[in-house]
C-alpha cells in the first residue's frame, strides 16, 4: 500500500491535523468508498434537499458558472451540507465516474470518520479553505486526485455546508481553491440578498396588511400630487376609477380643497376638512396631508389620510359624553298626574315630529327629553343640548351653525362644526328656546324647513337629519302675542306640547323624592341610616316648590352634608327665606287675573328682595343661567314689575 503510511511529501499540518485523527478512527487506508452505513434513505435526502433548497439553488448556479470556465477540464464538484451529506454533484464525465466509484455520491456522508482525511472532512472540521495535494487524501486509491474545498456560510456567518471540487493531481492548479472561495462569497452575498428581498416583501406585506386594516382612507402622493398607492377605504370613499394610480388626485376628483398647491410648496396641512364630489353629492372628510421626506432629506411626495366627517363627529360624541344616558325609568314618581305625561312621552317618542316641553324650572324638562330620545329609533345615536339663553347672541349662531376658516376675526383656521351638524341622526334638545333671538329663530325655522344648514362663510349647504326637542319654562303664546317669539316657529317645533307638572301637583312624590335624594347622598357620605322626622317630612310637604326637583334635591344634599344627626329635624332644613308655601298662595291670589309671565315675573321679583338681589343665589334657586335672569330682569324693569338695582345687583 503506497499510501498506507504517510507519504514523505505530506504537509506536516495535514498530518498533524487529519491523517493521525483518521488512523484513530480505525479506518483503513485500502478503503475504496465511503461506507453504506453513512447513506441516507432516499426519502431523507429528499427531505434534506428541500431543507437546503435556496442554498441548492444558488450552489447549482455557481457549479454551472466554474464548469464553463473549467469545461476543457477534468473537474467534478460536489455540494454537502453541513453534517457532510452529498446534496449534489456535477462536472466532467472521467471525473464523476471516480465520484462513483467513491460514493461521493448524493446521499453519502463523507467526514473524516467515514473517509479518513479528505477535503470535505477537513472543511467541516476546521471551517476554512482547505487544498489536499496528491497523496494528501487519506485513502490510497484517490492518490491521483487534488480536491479544493471551502466552507459555505450565510450573511450572519452562519455554516451551512461545502463547495468541494476534484481534479487529476496531473492538472492542478493553485488558482482552483481561489475559484471555490469566489464562489462561497458569491453564494454568501446571493443569500444575503435574498434574506433582504424576503424581509423587503415581508414589510412590504406587513404595510399591505396595515393599509387595508386602517380604517382611514389612505393615499400616497408622489411630488406632482399624483396618486402612487391607495387603500381599498380611500377607493370606496371616493369611488376612484381603476385608471387612477399615476393620475393627479386633483383632476381625478373634484374637492373643494386643492392638494397639488401643498406638495409644490413640500408642505402639508393636519385636520382640515374637505368636500369631495363623490357621485353626485359632495361628501365632507377630515384629511391631514403629512408630506415624506427621504433621508437625505429630499422630498418624495405626501401621504392624505382621510376619515369621514360623520365618523370624527361620532367619536368626538362618544368621548364628549353627549349621549342621552337617562331613560323613562329613572323619572321617579308615583302621581297619577306624572304618569299621564310620561305616556304621552311614550307616544312622542315613536314618532320623528319635534317635541315641545312646557314645565316650570327644575321639573327636570333635559331628564324627559333624554327618556324620549334614548325610547326612540335614534337611540344610541347624538343627543345634543343648548341652552338658548345661557349663550351670548352673538356667539349663538356659530354655535349652533358652525362656521369655516375666516368666516370672522377670531375664528378657528379649521373651521368649527356647529350643534346642528353633530346632531346629525340624532336629537337636538334646545333648552330655554322661549329666550332664542328673533333672528336666531328665523335661521332655526328656515333650517328646520330645508333639512339644510349653511355653515357661516360657506356657500355649500349641508343636508342634515335630526329631530328637534325643545323646552321652556315661557308661556310661548304669550311671547307670540307680545312679538317676542315666532308663532310659525312655534308650529314647527310643537307637534307634540306637553306640559311637565311641577313638583307641588305631583301627589305622593314630594316625599318619595325627598327619601330618594336622602339615600343617595347619605349613602355617598357614608352614613346610610339617615332619616326624616315626621315634623320634617311635614315641612317638606307643606312647601311650594318653586324650585321644583332640582330645588329638592338641592335642600337635602346640603342638610345630609351639614346636619350632625341620624334623624333630621325641620331646623336641620335650610329653606330659602320667605318662600313658605303661603308665599306662592299669595302670588297666586294676588295675581288671579294676571298673565302666567306676570305670576313668574312677580314671583322672580319677591325671590330678588328676599335674596337681597343675590343674582347668583336667585339663578341657582330658578335653576336658570344668570344671562337668562338679566333679561327677565330687564322684561320685568320695562313693564314696571321690578326696578332693576344696577349698581346694587350682588354677584358673590
Amino acid at each position: 500500500m503506497k499510501y498506507a503510511l504517510p507519504s514523505e511529501n505530506m504537509r506536516q499540518e495535514i498530518l498533524q491535523r487529519s491523517y493521525m485523527r483518521s488512523r484513530t478512527y480505525g479506518i483503513s487506508p485500502d478503503q475504496k468508498c465511503a461506507p453504506e452505513s453513512s447513506r441516507l434513505k432516499p426519502r431523507d435526502l429528499d427531505h434534506l434537499r428541500q431543507a437546503n433548497k435556496v442554498l441548492l439553488e444558488l450552489v447549482l448556479r455557481q457549479m454551472g458558472v466554474l464548469h464553463q470556465i473549467l469545461v476543457d477540464s477534468s473537474y467534478a464538484m460536489a455540494i454537502a451540507d453541513k453534517e457532510g451529506y452529498i446534496l449534489e454533484v456535477t462536472g466532467h464525465r472521467a471525473m464523476l465516474d471516480e465520484y462513483r466509484i467513491r460514493k461521493c455520491l448524493p446521499g453519502y456522508r463523507w467526514t473524516e470518520r467515514d473517509v479518513g482525511t479528505c477535503s470535505i472532512g477537513l472543511v467541516l472540521t476546521e471551517k476554512r479553505p482547505i487544498m489536499l495535494l496528491e497523496g494528501e487524501m487519506f485513502n490510497q486509491h484517490a492518490a491521483h486526485v487534488t480536491n479544493s474545498a471551502a466552507p459555505i456560510f450565510d450573511h450572519r456567518d452562519i455554516f451551512l455546508g461545502v463547495l468541494n471540487i476534484s481534479g487529476p493531481a496531473s492538472a492542478t492548479h493553485l488558482h482552483t481553491l481561489g475559484l471555490v472561495i469566489q464562489a462561497t462569497a458569491t453564494i454568501r452575498a446571493q443569500l444575503a440578498e435574498i434574506e433582504n428581498q424576503q424581509n423587503m416583501a415581508l414589510k412590504d406585506q406587513y404595510l399591505m396588511v396595515l393599509l387595508e386594516s386602517d380604517r382611514r382612507g389612505i393615499i400616497a402622493l408622489d411630488k406632482n400630487g399624483c396618486i402612487v398607492h391607495h387603500n381599498t377605504k380611500a377607493r370606496k370613499m371616493l369611488c376612484l376609477p381603476e385608471d387612477a394610480i399615476g393620475a393627479p388626485l386633483d383632476a381625478v376628483v373634484a374637492s373643494s380643497f386643492k392638494i397639488q398647491p401643498f406638495s409644490a410648496q413640500k408642505r402639508g396641512f393636519s385636520e382640515r376638512e374637505i368636500s369631495y364630489r363623490v357621485q353626485g353629492q359632495m361628501r365632507s372628510f377630515v384629511a391631514t396631508l403629512d408630506p415624506v421626506t427621504l433621508p437625505n432629506g429630499r422630498f418624495a411626495g405626501s401621504l392624505l389620510l382621510l376619515v369621514e366627517k360623520q365618523q370624527v363627529i361620532n367619536l368626538v360624541n362618544s368621548l364628549s359624553g353627549v349621549q342621552a344616558k337617562f331613560s323613562f325609568k329613572s323619572i321617579i314618581s308615583r302621581s297619577k298626574e306624572l304618569e299621564k305625561t310620561l305616556q304621552y312621552c311614550r307616544q312622542a317618542a315613536k314618532s320623528p315630529s319635534p317635541v315641545l316641553l312646557f314645565g316650570e324650572t327644575g321639573t327636570g324638562k333635559e331628564l324627559f327629553a333624554q327618556a324620549i330620545h334614548n325610547a326612540s329609533d335614534r337611540r344610541g345615536k347624538p343627543f345634543i343640548s343648548i341652552n338658548c339663553g345661557a349663550i351670548p347672541r352673538e356667539l349663538l349662531e356659530s354655535e349652533l351653525f358652525g362656521y369655516e376658516e375666516g368666516a370672522f376675526t377670531g375664528a378657528s383656521r379649521k373651521g368649527h362644526p356647529g350643534k346642528l351638524e353633530l346632531a346629525h341622526h340624532g336629537t337636538l334638545f334646545l333648552d330655554e328656546v322661549g329666550d332664542m333671538p328673533l333672528d336666531m329663530q328665523v335661521k332655526l325655522l328656515r333650517v328646520l324647513q330645508s333639512g339644510e344648514v349653511h355653515r357661516l362663510g360657506s356657500r355649500t349647504p349641508l343636508h342634515l337629519d335630526f329631530r328637534v326637542i325643545a323646552a321652556t319654562n315661557v308661556d310661548l303664546k304669550l311671547s307670540m302675542r307680545n312679538k317676542e317669539f315666532r308663532e310659525d316657529l312655534f308650529y314647527r317645533i310643537s307637534t307634540f306640547f306637553i306640559k311637565i307638572p311641577p313638583l307641588r301637583e305631583r301627589e305622593g312624590d314630594i316625599e318619595l323624592l325627598a327619601n330618594f335624594f336622602l339615600k343617595r347622598f347619605s349613602g355617598t357620605l357614608g352614613r346610610a341610616d339617615m332619616s326624616f322626622s315626621p315634623e320634617a317630612l311635614e315641612l317638606l310637604l307643606r312647601y311650594s316648590w318653586p324650585g321644583n326637583v332640582r330645588q329638592l334635591e338641592s335642600i337635602v344634599e346640603r342638610t345630609v352634608n351639614l346636619c350632625q344627626r341620624n334623624v333630621i329635624e325641620p331646623g336641620d332644613l335650610d329653606m330659602p327665606q320667605e318662600l313658605p308655601a303661603s308665599a306662592m298662595r299669595e302670588v297666586e291670589e294676588e295675581d288671579a287675573h294676571s298673565t302666567l309671565d306676570d305670576v313668574c315675573y312677580r314671583y322672580i321679583a319677591r325671590l330678588m328682595r328676599a335674596e337681597h338681589d343675590n343674582i347668583r343665589r336667585v339663578a341657582a334657586i330658578l335653576d336658570i343661567s344668570r344671562q337668562t335672569l338679566y333679561r327677565k330682569l330687564e322684561v320685568m324693569a320695562l313693564r314696571g314689575i321690578y326696578q332693576l338695582p344696577g349698581a346694587r345687583l350682588s354677584h358673590d
